[in-house]
């Protein structure tokens, strides 16, 4: 036998020798028997027709990191476990193509989402958003973020907002699409949605073809916001409101009406984190 031959075997064997003790030690006897308390399972996303519903992540423990680390210790410590995350086996990263409408329900999140194709309300509205303190997503057409851009930047200038590609001059068009994404990398965050109240297909498409997602939010647009969102609020609500008085008028009891109701108000990017 040869000498690299024998030098293989004999990592080899050591190995062997190393896991037989390890399986062995009451650490690992215990981790191994503790760990299973802890995993949780991922919840695949739910895709049907146009529509997906985002999954879950899950996790397990990292029994030989969790194992090297109490070693040193000696002795088992549930402190000291180390957790890796599981991602679900139908993923919503694989579904560009398919219309976003609902967060997950087995998370406690709402979303709202802000439609500006022109600067009425918008101060209004960024005002009633900072007082409560809440997270909030804004879409806005591509024309006035390139005719506003400095004024904009300084309303969105905290992590507590998401802004959204919402086309340009009303309308999602392969040229202005990129430019209005442009405007918001240069500004603000990944440009990752597009957004559609009704469904349109040519959107999606359009979307997905710049490897971005597309929402279809629950559309309140109504003289009586509050009692709409009232009425549909649930975990995972996805609502988009069109900026008007009312909305101006009511909002401030609509983000106090979510949070007494126990819901945490999410940006839509956490959609994408299963």
């Amino acid at each position: 036998m040869s000498i690299f031959a024998l030098t293989c075997f004999s990592f080899y064997y050591t190995d062997k020798i190393v896991d037989f003790s390890k399986s062995k030690d009451p650490i690992m006897i215990e981790l191994k028997d503790e760990s299973l308390k802890y995993a949780i399972e991922p919840v695949d996303a739910l895709v049907f027709d146009d529509y997906i519903i985002p999954g879950l992540s899950g996790r397990v423990v990292d029994v030989n990191s969790s194992y090297s680390k109490m070693k040193k210790l000696g002795s088992y410590n549930s402190n000291l476990l180390v957790f890796v995350k599981e991602l679900p086996e139908v993923s919503i990263k694989s579904y560009q193509d398919k219309f976003i409408i609902q967060g997950n329900k087995s998370k406690k999140e709402v979303y709202l989402v802000f439609q500006f194709a022109d600067q009425k309300y918008l101060e209004e509205i960024v005002s009633i958003v900072n007082n409560n303190d809440v997270k909030a997503n804004f879409f806005i057409d591509g024309y006035l973020l390139e005719s506003k851009e400095e004024e904009l930047t300084s309303y969105f200038d905290n992590d507590n907002y998401f802004i959204g590609n919402l086309g340009y001059k009303n309308k999602y068009e392969a040229t202005t699409l990129r430019y209005t994404n442009g405007l918001i990398e240069r500004n603000f965050n990944n440009s990752l949605f597009c957004l559609t109240t009704s469904g349109d297909k040519a959107v999606l498409d359009l979307c997905s073809k710049n490897k971005m997602y597309t929402l279809k939010p629950t559309l309140i647009d109504s003289s009586y916001p509050y009692n709409a969102v009232k009425e549909k609020l649930e975990s995972g609500s996805i609502f988009t409101f069109n900026a008007n008085s009312y909305l101006v008028k009511e909002l401030d009891a609509i983000i106090k009406l979510i949070k007494q109701k126990g819901y945490e108000i999410s940006l839509v990017s956490s959609l994408l984190l299963e």
